[in-house]
């Protein structure tokens, strides 16, 4: 087992791992455990949380437009005292409000994608880790297993770094797990908000400036009217969804 971690420590072009326990064998340890540590900033909930914050933020937007109030200013004296402008203006000054809120997603959903790929790369430097780790590892459990060539407190200062490695391994392993399953769930929700983004919302839009534009009363049974209910039942049911999960 020594001789093929010795092999193993050449092809670096570094010098022979010792066959026994000493000082260059501690220091064989120490370059195992030797990496920078793990981001914890991209598993705080905080950060992860930015983009379900976002969608919770654009369910307020959108509750807040309601057509109906503009649809019940039609008549010829709302029309007359003004009643029927002041409700067109404010629903559309709300749903200025639901598109603004769309921009920030938009943003967020960027700073996701970013935040997502420094989960992979964390991913992936952990999981290269372990195979220098599991290398050192069994390196020193061959080492302790021998018969004892070194003085006691060497060979307990060197079964303290061979624990630190097995802890350091063990801990690792776990922090793939949690980076693999954040990175998971971060990418299934932005990927379903992306999907609303470039299908969904478009539409909505084009329904509202039908409506915005739209000449005359306007109607619950009229076709504009009526593709828009649709889009934003739609576009609301899928936020508070989000919101809630």
């Amino acid at each position: 087992m020594v001789q093929g971690l010795q092999r193993l420590e050449n092809q670096d072009g570094s010098a022979e791992w010792p066959s026994h326990i000493c000082d260059a064998a501690l220091a064989v340890l120490d370059r195992a455990a030797d990496r920078k540590p793990i981001d914890d900033d991209l598993l705080q909930v905080a950060g992860r949380q930015a983009l379900k914050q976002e969608i919770i933020n654009t369910v307020q937007c959108i509750t807040s437009l309601e057509l109906n109030d503009l649809l019940s200013r039609q008549s010829w004296w709302s029309r007359f005292t003004g009643a029927t402008l002041e409700e067109r203006l404010k629903f559309e000054a709300a749903s200025k409000k639901v598109s603004r809120a769309f921009a920030v997603l938009e943003q967020v959903s960027k700073d996701t994608d970013r935040r997502i790929a420094l989960m992979r790369a964390e991913r992936a430097d952990l999981s290269a880790s372990l195979a220098s780790l599991d290398g050192a590892i069994d390196y020193g459990q061959t080492l302790v297993s021998q018969p004892a060539e070194s003085d006691d407190f060497l060979f307990a200062r060197f079964q303290n770094r061979l624990a630190n490695l097995i802890t350091m391994k063990a801990a690792n392993t776990m922090a793939i797990q949690q980076f693999k399953l954040a990175e998971e769930g971060l990418a299934a929700l932005n990927d379903r908000f992306r999907q609303i983004a470039t299908v969904l919302f478009p539409l909505w839009q084009q329904h509202l400036f039908a409506i915005l534009n739209a000449p005359g009363r306007l109607a619950r049974n009229h076709k504009p009217v009526e593709e828009f209910l649709t889009c934003h039942d739609a576009l609301k049911t899928y936020f508070i969804a989000e919101a809630r999960s």
